[in-house]
């Protein structure tokens, strides 16, 4: 057997793919059919090329140019097209799209040409060219998910902003300033003035949408625990206030209180999911 570059060899004659466990045993493997053996090479956990064609995993991807056909940010790219696979994206102007400079540590998804900024190859139509950048480890808190990118994990930005909104994963968020924002994890975000959450839409499955939520005081706005929050005037379970409950002693705790199953407790009572279970014996 022959390594021609990361999960293509020679075997048997044939250029083959493969996805093997540990143990050499699990994943799965193909043949790559009519492949060049000799100028066959590997550029990736998923795309290879040889002097005729271009490839991900073991199927040709009609019209790519072998010739100047490279990897950039996980995706494949030629003189004429970006690709994710084997799909050609909708870029306008291949020969300025760029992807946004970020640093060896770290990778983006999101990029422009002389017309448009994208994230993953889609067009973000209210953004403004001029003015959008990526925001790194020092402008934001939570600066970075993770990514499995053809099999190899990598840090990638996900924050930005220009001069009227900030996005997230190419995603516009409303009602937030993209210059005092704070993302306090689980889908929650505040700037001075408003608190929004992401959340599923309303009669949907897997559609998610930024809600506003109302009547929070911003700037002591926070995340507790096991969805809890709280501001200076109420504490909330699930967005939902819990009526009685006080903001300045609640605390999430962890374990049995006073022989009951509870998570949180406050100078008065006891609690679980947000429901008051008992009263403490000394309030």
């Amino acid at each position: 057997m022959t390594h021609l570059g990361y999960n293509y060899s020679i075997v048997l004659g044939f250029v083959q793919f493969s996805t093997l466990g540990h143990d050499g045993l699990n994943g799965s493997r193909c043949i790559v059919k009519g492949a060049h053996i000799f100028s066959f090479k590997g550029l990736s956990q998923s795309y290879a090329k040889d002097k005729n064609n271009v490839y991900v995993h073991c199927d040709i991807i009609p019209k790519a140019d072998p010739k100047s056909f490279y990897i950039t940010n996980g995706y494949g790219r030629d003189k004429n097209s970006l690709y994710k696979w084997a799909t050609p994206l909708p870029i306008a102007d291949i020969d300025t799209f760029e992807f946004f400079p970020t640093g060896e540590e770290y990778s983006t998804l999101y990029g422009k040409d002389k017309y448009f900024v994208y994230y993953a190859g889609e067009k973000i139509k209210e953004a403004d060219l001029n003015t959008f950048k990526i925001l790194n480890k020092e402008e934001t808190n939570n600066y970075y998910n993770m990514y499995l990118l053809n099999s190899i994990s990598t840090k990638r930005l996900i924050y930005a902003r220009d001069k009227n909104s900030l996005y997230i994963s190419g995603e516009k968020v409303p009602f937030i300033n993209p210059e005092t924002f704070v993302d306090l994890g689980s889908g929650y975000l505040k700037d001075r003035h408003n608190v929004v959450k992401k959340t599923r839409k309303e009669n949907t499955v897997n559609e998610k949408v930024y809600k506003q939520l109302e009547d929070r005081d911003a700037p002591t706005f926070e995340m507790i625990e096991y969805e809890y929050t709280k501001d200076k005037n109420n504490v909330y379970f699930r967005d939902e206030i819990i009526e009685n409950a006080d903001p300045d002693s609640f605390q999430v705790v962890h374990g049995i209180c006073d022989n009951y199953n509870c998570d949180a407790k406050d100078s008065n009572f006891e609690y679980l999911r947000g429901v008051i279970i008992s009263p403490l014996l000394d309030s």
